[in-house]
C-alpha cells in the first residue's frame, strides 16, 4: 500500500505545482457532472467467504458531481461507483440467482489543470464502501449479507474537451484502499464516460 500512496502523492504534487502558476482571466464551470462505465478490481479479504464471489472483476457505472470554487480547485461532492458480479453462494443460501453488488461513496478535494483541449485532475477522497449479497427470486430482491467499511480514494484522470459544456472522460483511475476487519485491502477502479459542465464564471 505504501508504494501506491507514494505514486499518488507524486501525481497530486505534480498537478498542484502546475495549478499554482497564475493564469490569465478565463471562464470555468462552477459545476461538473460525470456519468459512465466503471470497472472495479475488488478483493473482499477476510469477508470473502460471506459473499462467495466468482471473481474479483466487477462491472457497473460511475457517477460524480463536482463544485468548482476556483479554476484549479474543485470539491468532489459525490463520487459514486456501483458494480456487480455473480456469486457462488455459500450454504445455507442455495438460490443460483445471486449477485455481489459493491459500491463506493466518496468525497473530497480535487486539483485540476485546465487547457483549451483537455483537463487533467487528481484527487484524494474519503468515504465508505458497501458490499451486498443479493438474492432475486419470484418474490423480489433481498439482501442476504450486507457490510459497510471505511474507504479512501487516490487517483486522477483526463477529460478531452469537445465543447464548453461537454467533455469525454477517457480515463479515471483510482486506488481504493478499504478497511476490512482491521486490515487494509487494496482495491482498484477504472472509469470512462461523459462530463457535463454548467454555470460558467470568470476566474479571479
Amino acid at each position: 500500500m505504501e508504494r501506491h500512496l507514494l505514486l499518488v502523492f507524486a501525481l497530486v504534487v505534480t498537478v498542484a505545482s502546475t495549478a499554482a502558476f497564475p493564469a490569465h482571466a478565463q471562464e470555468f464551470p462552477r459545476w461538473e457532472c460525470f456519468g459512465g462505465f466503471s470497472y472495479a478490481d475488488v478483493g473482499l479479504g477476510p469477508q470473502v467467504n460471506l459473499f462467495g464471489p466468482v471473481s474479483k472483476n466487477y462491472y457497473g457505472f460511475h457517477l460524480g458531481v463536482n463544485f468548482n470554487p476556483y479554476r484549479n480547485f474543485s470539491v468532489v461532492l459525490t463520487d459514486l461507483g456501483i458494480q456487480s458480479r455473480g456469486s457462488r453462494v455459500p450454504p445455507p443460501f442455495r438460490n443460483s440467482n445471486n449477485r455481489v453488488v459493491t459500491s463506493q461513496a466518496l468525497f473530497g478535494p480535487e486539483l485540476k489543470i485546465r487547457t483549451r483541449k483537455a483537463n487533467w485532475f487528481a484527487h484524494a477522497l474519503v468515504g465508505v464502501t458497501n458490499t451486498r449479497l443479493v438474492e432475486t427470486d419470484s418474490f423480489g430482491t433481498i439482501d442476504l449479507v450486507r457490510r459497510t467499511n471505511l474507504a479512501l480514494g487516490f487517483g486522477g484522470g483526463l477529460d478531452i474537451n469537445l465543447k464548453p459544456r461537454l467533455a469525454i472522460r477517457v480515463l479515471q483511475a483510482d486506488y481504493v484502499p478499504t478497511r476490512l476487519q482491521g486490515k487494509w485491502q487494496s482495491d482498484f477502479r477504472v472509469s470512462m464516460g461523459v462530463v457535463f459542465r454548467f454555470g460558467y464564471v470568470e476566474s479571479r
